[in-house]
This record gives C-alpha cells, structure tokens and sequence, in this order.
C-alpha cells in the first residue's frame, strides 16, 4: 500500500485516540486493510480499461452467409454447416407478406404405408421459429466483441414453416403431399437443409476467479480462457446472461469473460466463421464500408451510413436513399417473432414520439426478398441510432 497513505490514516487514527488501546490497533488495522482493497480494486479497474483498449478489430472477421443446400450435399460442404440438425425442413419460397396465405390453411395428400396401402391425410403448414432462435448466439457474439456491423441477413430463417399433420404418420412411411394439386408446387421447399458458414464446437471452462470489493462482496465472477484473439475464434459462453463483460489481454493472448453472476453451465461455443465463395446462392451481411458514426447529426451522416449497405449477395440490387418526407408506400416490418435479435437496453430507448427518418428503397417491388432487405437496413438502423424511428418505403 501507498505508504503516504498509510502514514495519513495512522496520523487521523492518533487524533481521535492519544493513547495506544486495542480500540485504535483494531481500527488501524481495519482502516489500512479497507484501504489496500480499495487500492487494489482501483489498479485493477485500470489494468482492465487499458486491455480494452485491445488493437484488434473483429468486425473486418465477422462475414456471416447463409445458404439452402440440399439435404444429400450437405455433409459434402467443407465451409457450410446446417443451422439446425433435424431430418426435415420446409422453406415457402414467397414473400414475407404472402407467408399468411399459405400458413393455417388444410391441404389434402396421401400416405403410403409400408405394407403397401394407401390413406389419405390432411395437413397444414406452421411457422418455423427455431433458425431465428439459434440466430442470436450471433446477437451474443456482436454484443460481447463490439461488432458495428449487421450480424446476418437471413430471410429463409423467416421462412421456415413445420409440416402438421391431422393425424399421427408412422416416420417409416411415404408421404405424397400433392405439391401440384395444392398449388404449393415451386412455393413449397424440401429436401433443402438451412445452413451457414459456422463451425460451433463445444468446450468446457475449467476456471473461475472472484472479484471482491473492500466490503468483502464478490463483484463478479472472471473466466479466463487460453486463447489467442489472433486466431480469430469468437468465444460465446454457452449460458446467457445480460450481465457478461469480455476483456482481450494482448499480453497473456486471453480473453476473460467476467459476469456479474455465477455461472451455472461452465461451457462456451468455440466459433469459427469459414471463408465462403459469394455466388448468387448466397445470403450475406454484407457491410463493405466502416461505420464510424456513433451519432447522426446531419443528412450526410444518414448517407453515410446507408453507403455501407449497396446490395444483397443474392444478386439483387436494393439501393437505398435518405428520405425527409413520409411519401411512398411503408414496407411491411417484421412481426415481433421474426424480428432481429434487439438488447433489452436498446429497446428502452424505443419511446415514442421520436423524430422520423423515412428510407427510400429503389429495385423490383415484385422481388420476394425486397422486404427482407428494409428489414434488414431497418433493423440495423434501429438499433444503433434508436433515437430516431426508421421506416422503409418503396
């Protein structure tokens, strides 16, 4: 301890009591210890701003694609992982607004059976939510690295609907859905899997150190895993919490993940996005240019930032304007279901009465992935400039 100070608080102790009692040896003793805490706490606190200040920037390694690959070709792909594991996926291949005439709605098809004969079924088609769901470890990864970019553009996951059937089908029968016959022929996807270029392996942490405060509290719990930033692994833990911090040691080539809150499961998602050749097959968050405004003050901060959004990797071209004016039609805006993952803290900033900022979209209105895209310029827009209500308008 700093042995000014040590000096100072015997010198005030020795105010109070002139002579040498029990009750001034115990109070020194309390003082100075509180006083070493508090120094230590302070020397840690700065350590951790100045491995903050980490060189590394992991936007420039945060390029997410998303692509249909068909069922059989999937274990073939060296750089696309299927996004979830189960045996069946169906994918409407229509616009967000059409998804509702499809949904909800019977249709008839046939069964056959193993033995040879046949039954009739009905069945219907419901929204997918899952592909959404296990999108937001991205929302996890982008919120813990800093990330200023989108984290992915996904309209299939929006898509996705489960196959409900009236009555119970045994797995080991055929199953004719009469694709033609209810007009779902070519609406209707199958036997493509939904995958993106993620590789998620599981790890265990073996760690754990508690940050306590002068009054004896645990501050936080720390986790540190031996892993070098340069190799461009994401680290997500597997348990979520709100309260998650991380801090990139250069010199130890660590990342510490501290938590307000003890964890439960002691495991983390070692996460490598693979390289991927665009083609037009692909769905990409594509952000060719650095978004350093923190702050929109004028026209041209607006513009700057929609500069950094020039097209889908779908091959679609969906170029977007500043507009001061509410003229146009307003693109339909995801339900809440469907809606990109927003921080609790960036939707208290969503108070009404906010300022308007109306973006102009050019490109084919007819396209099936147009709304996908506002949404997704939208979205972004939302969450880091919540001070102003975004809509799209065509």
């Amino acid at each position: 301890m700093n042995r000014k100070l040590e000096t100072e608080i015997k010198k005030i102790i020795a105010q109070s009591y002139k002579n040498d009692s029990d009750e001034r040896q115990t109070l020194e003793n309390v003082l100075t210890h509180l006083a070493q805490r508090q120094e230590n706490f302070l020397q840690a606190l700065e350590d951790r701003i100045k491995i903050e200040s980490t060189k590394y920037d992991f936007d420039e390694d945060f390029d997410v694609a998303v692509k249909l690959i068909s069922a059989e070709d999937i274990g073939n792909s060296r750089a696309f992982f299927p996004i979830l594991n189960d045996s069946a996926e169906y994918f409407l291949n229509t616009s967000y607004d059409d998804l509702k005439n499809y949904c909800g709605k019977k249709y008839d098809g046939i069964v056959k059976k193993s033995d040879g004969t046949t039954e009739k079924i009905s069945y219907s088609l419901q929204r997918n939510y899952s592909f959404i769901l296990r999108e937001k470890i991205l929302s996890d990864i982008s919120r813990l690295y800093k990330i200023n970019r989108p984290a992915i553009f996904s309209p299939y996951s929006r898509k996705a609907v489960d196959i409900i059937f009236a009555t119970e089908i045994d797995r080991e029968d055929s199953i004719d859905l009469f694709l033609k016959e209810n007009t779902l022929d070519g609406i209707l996807i199958t036997g493509q899997k939904l995958a993106w270029n993620i590789d998620q392996k599981l790890q265990k942490i073996h760690n754990e150190f508690e940050n306590v405060g002068a009054d004896g509290k645990i501050l936080s719990y720390e986790y540190t895993l031996a892993f070098n930033p340069e190799e461009k692994i994401f680290i997500v833990p597997s348990q979520h919490c709100d309260d998650i911090s991380r801090i990139v040691d250069e010199s130890q080539k660590q990342i510490k993940l501290s938590y307000n809150s003890k964890l439960k499961e002691k495991s983390y998602q070692e996460i490598r996005l693979n390289p991927v050749e665009m083609t037009e097959e692909v769905f990409f968050n594509e952000f060719p240019r650095e978004n350093k405004k923190i702050r929109l003050r004028t026209v041209g901060d607006v513009e700057s930032v929609l500069a950094c959004f020039n097209a889908t990797r779908f091959g679609k071209m969906f170029p977007s304007e500043y507009q001061l004016t509410d003229e146009g039609t307003r693109v339909t805006m995801y339900e809440a279901e469907d809606c990109y993952y927003i921080s609790q803290e960036d939707r208290l900033l969503a108070s009404p009465n906010k300022p308007r900022c109306f973006i102009k979209f050019r490109g084919d209105d007819q396209d099936k992935f147009k709304i996908d895209y506002v949404n997704y310029v939208i979205y972004y827009m939302s969450q880091n400039y919540p001070e102003f209500e975004w809509a799209g308008v065509v």
